[in-house]
Order: C-alpha cells, then structure tokens, then sequence
C-alpha cells in the first residue's frame, strides 16, 4: 500500500434531502473517519461529499462531486497517491457492474487507493491481487443497483394498480394530496395521521380520509380570498409577509409570488386530481437531476374539493381581466412589446432579462439558465432605453 501519510479523502453520499436532515451523515462520518483513525492514526485530511445526488445508474459519477475528484486526479489536480475512504460500495456507486467497474479502475489505475470501512479493505494499483479485490466491489455495487431498479419498478406498479382503482371507481382515495391537506386513516376506532404512522403505514388497509391542515388552511382561504378581489401573486405575497405569524409560509422563510401563482391556479382546489409520473429531464447546473412531472391518465373529479366554486370562478375572472389589463412579467396573456423578439445565437431560446437598476440590466439566454444550452454571454445594457428613446 502506498505510503501511510499520503493525503486521505473521506466520502459521503445521500440521496434526498429527508436522508440528509437524520443521521445519515452522521453514521457515514463516524464510520470513515474510525477507519482512518484504526489504518492512519488520523482523521481523513478531506471530503468528497455529495449531498442529495442520487446513485442509481451511476449519476453520481457522472455529475456529483466524486466524479469532479475523479477529473481532478486524472488531469493532476489532486497529487497521488491518496486514499480515497467510503463507509460501504454503495455510497459511491449503484451504477451497472461496467459502469461501476470501469469509473473505480480508473480511479484506482490513476494513483487512488479506494477503502471501503465497513468491509475492512483497499484496492491499490501494486497490488496484484487488485482485480479479485475489486470482484466483491463490483458485487455489492451491482446488487444496489438491482435493488434500485426493482424497488422503482415495484413502486410503479402500485401507483399504476391505484390510478386504475380509481378509474374504475373502486376507490377515491390516494395518500397524498394538497399541501394543505393530510391522509389519516382509521386505527383502532380513531383517525390518525398517516404521515405519522411512518412509511409502511401508507400500504396499510384501513378506511381514510383527507383533513384539513390548521396551519395551512386559513392561509389559503386567505390566499384565495384576496386573489378573488384582483390582487396578483407579488401583491398577495406582500400582504402575507407581512403578517408571518398569522399566515406562515409552508416550507420556505416567506412567501414568494411563484409560490402564490402556482396555489391559486392550481384545480386540486375544486377537487380535481391529476395523476402523474415523475421523469428525468436532464440536470441542473450544479450536477443534480432535473425532474418534471408529466400527466398520466384521466383527471378524476371530486377529489376533496377545498374551496367553493364560486370563489374559484371570481378567482379565474380575476386573474383573466388583470392579465389583460396590467404590465408585468412575460406571459402569453400579458402585454409585453419585446417579449420574444430577443432570440440566442446557439440555440435559439427566448432570452429573458435579469438584474436591477443598481447593477444594471443583461439579456440572458433562458435555456442557458437551466444548463440547457452552452451559451455564457450577456448583454450587459438594457436594450429598452435605445427602443424607448426613439422619437
């Protein structure tokens, strides 16, 4: 094994943001750092950590930050040798066996010493034993892959079997609804949440039904109420910020216009319930994946409906006339001179504006935002001054 005071690297990796917030990193850090303490007599001099990067199919090593130590150590960025820890295989990889085996022979060919603490062992370069040592590498990653890709499958499945009950009518009743809501379910003559029940509770038979949140559904009566009287998302924004206390915002620190046009205009409110798929849609600019979700099925009606109709039908005569009546923001119902004419030499995407008057105004390409699109340049002075100024 290359020399002991060689520079250690300790890795962590978790998918969702839930893993994160319990003792995910936690158990990970102790383990790896115990084993560097037992080989090193030391702590581990540097992390690699990819919080919420998802491994199946090998997207962390493609995206996350292993991969960016992986192109910093062949391009000599990172001085080998070194040793790079994980507490078990599948932190860093429930790729497919190739993928997995080609991204850890690359590592390892290039000056890495890869360390799994759990299983007590390290695979470097010299050793010529080096190809059976990776064998049960290769196992346990292609094992977490298989898990992955059936536990996804299955999950489909069960979704799938639940849209079409309640396409046949057979059933009204999902376990999730609108964020102002919450599933409980009938235990031992009571109702209690399912939410805290835990995840196995979800599967569970048993009558149910949704409730209304009482931190959450005065807020959106509220919402509601001043969208009815002609007020836009910014403008309802405002209003509740400025009383927190009384009207919370639901997961964020304040409330924020898009989060506003995106309750009022959404038809869970009269009790329309859309099912959906969640797909891949690329990635983010930081190496994350970008996912949508995509309309699966027949809306089913009547789905716990949380406003009257009527305040729905002020809401939408509202929200109709302010668009063609007010400025504001882009949108096909608002009336806008330049929307659309700016256009991106690489892609052709419409390009958006962004700063303030302080630091001034750019045109920015709008797929490039959304790492879309390879163009990196800005007009950095606001074009509407030229237009305006014309006599």
């Amino acid at each position: 094994m290359p020399a002991l005071d060689a520079p250690i690297y300790g890795g962590t990796r978790w998918s969702t943001d839930e893993q994160g917030d319990g003792s995910t990193e936690t158990r990970q850090r102790e383990a790896v750092t115990a084993y560097s303490q037992l080989v090193f007599g030391r702590e581990p001099d540097h992390w690699v950590d990819d919080p919420g990067v998802s491994a199946f199919g090998g997207h962390n090593l493609d995206h996350g930050n292993i991969a960016r130590f992986a192109r910093d150590v062949v391009e000599h960025r990172v001085s080998v040798p070194c040793h790079l820890i994980y507490e078990t295989v599948d932190r860093l990889s429930r790729a497919p066996v190739m993928k997995a085996n080609a991204f850890c022979s690359a590592l390892i060919q290039a000056g890495v010493v890869l360390h799994v603490a759990r299983r007590r062992f390290a695979i470097h370069k010299d050793d010529p034993n080096a190809i059976m040592a990776l064998l049960p590498l290769l196992i346990d990653a292609e094992g977490a892959n298989r898990d992955n890709t059936n536990r996804s499958v299955n999950v489909q499945k069960n979704v799938d079997s639940r849209y079409f009950a309640m396409r046949e009518g057979r059933s009204t009743f999902m376990d999730w609804g609108p964020a102002w809501t919450k599933p409980q379910r009938l235990v031992d003559g009571s109702w209690v949440d399912v939410q805290s029940q835990g995840r196995g509770a979800k599967r569970l038979p048993g009558e149910r039904r949704f409730v209304f949140r009482d931190d959450r559904y005065p807020t959106l009566m509220r919402i509601c109420e001043l969208a009815a009287s002609g007020l836009g998302g910014m403008a309802i924004a405002k209003a509740l910020n400025a009383d927190l206390t009384r009207y919370p915002p639901w997961k964020a620190t304040m409330w924020h216009s898009e989060a506003i046009i995106e309750t009022v205009r959404s038809r869970a409110l009269i009790g329309e319930y859309q099912p959906h798929s969640v797909v891949r849609d690329g990635v983010t600019a930081s190496g994350n994946i970008r996912k949508k979700r995509v309309p699966k099925g027949d809306v089913k009606h009547g789905y716990y409906p949380s406003i009257p109709l009527d305040l729905w039908q002020r809401m939408e005569a509202a929200r109709h006339t302010n668009g063609r009546t007010s400025a504001g923001r882009p949108s096909p119902r608002v009336t806008n001179l330049f929307a659309g004419l700016c256009r991106c030499a690489v892609c052709g995407s419409a390009m958006q504006t962004t700063g303030n008057e302080k630091r001034g105004f750019s045109l920015i390409c709008r797929s490039a935002k959304g790492a879309k699109c390879s163009c990196v340049s800005a007009w950095k002075k606001d074009p509407r001054g030229g237009v305006i100024g014309v006599q």
